[in-house]
Formats: C-alpha cells, structure tokens, sequence
C-alpha cells in the first residue's frame, strides 16, 4: 500500500481551484438569469422574434456591444421613455447588425446595416420611441421592410418606466 502525503500547498491549491470554478458558475447563471428577466417575443412584420430588452440608460449604452455572436431571430430592443431623435454606433460591437427604427405606433421608420467596430454613426430620420437591432440582413431576409409593424405585448410599455 502506498503512503501517499498532500501537503498544505497543495490542498490549498486545489481549494482555490475549485472555489473558481464554483466562482464562474455562479456568476454565469446571473448573468443567463438577468438576459433571461429582460427578454421577451415580440412580432415583427409578422414574424416572431425574441428580444432582450434594452431599458434604463446603462442597458442601452451598452447593447449587443462585446457579444461574439447573437442566434437567428434574437435581438435586443431599445426601449425610449419618450419619442425622440437617437443614434446608435458599432464601437466595440463584434458583430454585423441590421438595426430598425421603430415610431410610438411601433412602425418601422427606417432601417439601417451596420458594419462591426464601426464609429459611424446611424441616427433616426425622426423621432422614435423605440429601435431593434438584429444579425446582419435579418430585415431583408425576412421579408421585413419600412411601414412594416411591430408588435410588442405590454411588457414593453411596462419596462419603459424603469429607465426612460
């Protein structure tokens, strides 16, 4: 039979290995769960889409920004207190988007592609109350165009004051 002998560094070390672990999927299932308690499905020009929502100040400052990929029909939805002139930009953004900006009514005003990590900026022709940013060509692709509706269930109007 061997002898076998842990030293004290040693049990430390795995100690701390395993308590990062612990650590890192903690923080993951926050951060699945605070995604998760800011989506919603909403219609657009008829087609069902899933939206994290974008509300408060700090949500929208930070969008889809360092996200390395977004699925098919998923999105985030910018939601305004009140209708008015936005621009949006791509710094730090990884990825394509199509982005839609969308009047009190939740008509489609205009839609414009924008490219990753660019500092253009992309800013509303009117005033608008709320903007849906999509992977690149998702408006195209679905058919989905200026005039189009879009649907948003009362969630929505309901998260607006949080933030507006």
């Amino acid at each position: 039979m061997t002898n076998a002998k842990l030293s004290l560094s040693d049990v430390a070390g795995n100690a701390i290995r395993i308590a990062f672990a612990v650590l890192v999927v903690v923080i993951s299932c926050r951060c699945q769960a605070a995604a998760d308690d800011h989506s919603t499905q909403i219609s657009v020009g008829g087609r069902e889409v899933y939206v994290e929502l974008a509300v408060t100040a700090e949500e929208r400052a930070q969008g889809l920004q360092f996200r390395k990929s977004l699925e098919e029909n998923h999105g985030m939805l910018f939601v305004f207190g009140e209708k008015r002139p936005v621009v949006f930009w791509m710094k730090d953004t990884y990825i394509p988007l199509s982005l839609a900006f969308i009047s009190e009514d939740g008509r489609i005003t205009q839609i414009e592609e924008m490219e990753a990590g660019s500092l253009k900026h992309h800013a509303s022709n009117t005033e608008v109350k709320y903007a849906l940013e999509m992977t690149a060509g998702w408006f195209r692709r679905n058919g989905v165009g200026v005039g189009d509706r879009v649907s948003m269930p009362q969630l929505v109007d309901a998260h607006r004051d949080k933030g507006g």
